[in-house]
């Protein structure tokens, strides 16, 4: 499996990996070495607490782009529907208020849209 290395830009992303190996370093060290030093004791091998480690790092990397992609899947359909709504309240209320309030919906998509496009022409161009 490739890793997918545009994961390294995604600041919620690293945050989820650092909370993973510090969850994962709290779950191993010893009691009394809860110091910031670089040198750690842990209750199992160096050797198990690293693949426990990858283990819970390669779980989290695996289920974090779909994660992604359903919260902007929903995102987007909420954009949707919030632009319609904006749609039939401007026939009756045509107000420079909705005015902005609609077009800050359609820039909104417009960029979940442009994100996704740009995903798919980097697929196209690794299968050339």
């Amino acid at each position: 499996m490739k890793f997918n290395t545009s994961l390294l830009k995604d600041n919620d992303y690293i945050s989820l990996i650092k909370t993973t190996w510090d969850e994962n370093i709290r779950n191993y060290v010893v009691p009394d070495d809860q110091s910031k030093r670089s040198q750690k004791t842990f209750l199992v091998s160096d050797l198990l607490f690293f693949e426990t480690l990858e283990m819970g790092t390669r779980g989290k990397t695996i289920s974090y782009p779909s994660f992604k992609k359903h919260q902007a899947r929903k995102e987007k359909e909420s954009l949707t529907i919030k632009i319609k709504d904006l749609k039939k309240r401007m026939e009756s209320d045509a107000s420079e208020d909705l005015n902005e309030k609609l077009a800050e919906k359609y820039q909104n998509l417009n960029y979940i849209r442009s994100e996704n496009g740009k995903g798919t022409i980097l697929r196209s161009k690794i299968k050339m």
